[in-house]
């Protein structure tokens, strides 16, 4: 009975103890049955891409020779879930928190700079 109610099974323990004459551990039984559940679930990723806009390249050996725009995302994903439980309080909360950030290089002397840098 005890995995389906835990709070019913310790009840009739407890008075099955209380008939035999043992107090102690019928008061033991009583007191389980304020047991609390408490889980938690959570999840986080964070993750970037860098996105290049019309890169030339030199055809003899694929060099990379100029570029349109850089772009660069970075993002993050934060997910928690609570769940609490006891004898007369039940909740579950959430909390979800997502942040991207974005930057867009169009500037030819940055281009330059990131182009020498992946060369």
């Amino acid at each position: 009975m005890k995995p389906f109610n835990p709070a019913a099974a310790n009840y009739w323990l407890g008075r099955a103890l209380v008939g035999l004459g043992d107090w102690l551990a019928a008061r033991t039984a009583y007191e389980s049955l304020t047991e609390t559940t408490n889980e938690d679930f959570e999840q986080n990723k964070d993750d970037s891409i860098i996105l290049i806009a019309n890169p030339k390249r030199d055809p003899v050996d694929n060099e990379l020779i100029s570029l349109q725009a850089v772009a660069a995302v970075n993002w993050s994903y934060h997910f928690k879930v609570r769940n609490y439980k006891d004898k007369k309080t039940a909740y579950k909360s959430s909390y979800y928190l997502i942040e991207q950030k974005n930057v867009i290089f169009t500037d030819i002397g940055i281009l330059e700079l990131v182009v020498e840098k992946i060369k």
